[in-house]
């Protein structure tokens, strides 16, 4: 699983940013969307153990963990565990729980925005 996300992440790191710039998160936000999809498709969402998923990939990748981190409090905010969201906070340390908590409407607003313009396009090269 790890290995396709390093060759994909090669390739969607050299995406570039409105302002010019590589835009590595932008990369590691969409490869993860899809491993992340693909996993709950082959295992069930009903099965799904989020705590599980980012222990593991807490041990592995913490590049990968980020992103997992960021679509999780953008999507999946109830699904987490009281100890989940503590760990985010201790890995990316600016987090806390409350600053998490409020700012994840705010975040998934200019996340969406940005980033749903450009996703389409980045999964097509992949699809293809």
């Amino acid at each position: 699983m790890l290995g396709s996300f390093h060759r994909i992440q090669a390739n969607l790191n050299k995406e570039k940013s409105m302002d010019g710039k590589y835009s590595e998160l932008f990369g590691i936000y969409h490869v993860t969307k899809i491993l992340f999809q693909k996993t709950i498709e082959r295992i069930g969402k009903e099965n799904f153990d989020y705590d599980t998923l980012l222990g593991f990939l807490e041990h592995n990748n913490s590049s990968v963990l980020e992103g997992t981190r960021r679509i999780l409090l953008l999507h999946y905010p109830e699904k987490l565990s009281r100890n989940m969201l503590y760990k985010f906070r201790d890995f990316s340390g600016d987090y806390d729980v409350q600053t998490m908590a409020l700012g994840v409407l705010e975040e998934r607003k200019v996340q969406e925005d940005g980033l749903r313009k450009r996703a389409d396009n980045v999964v097509a090269l992949f699809t293809c």
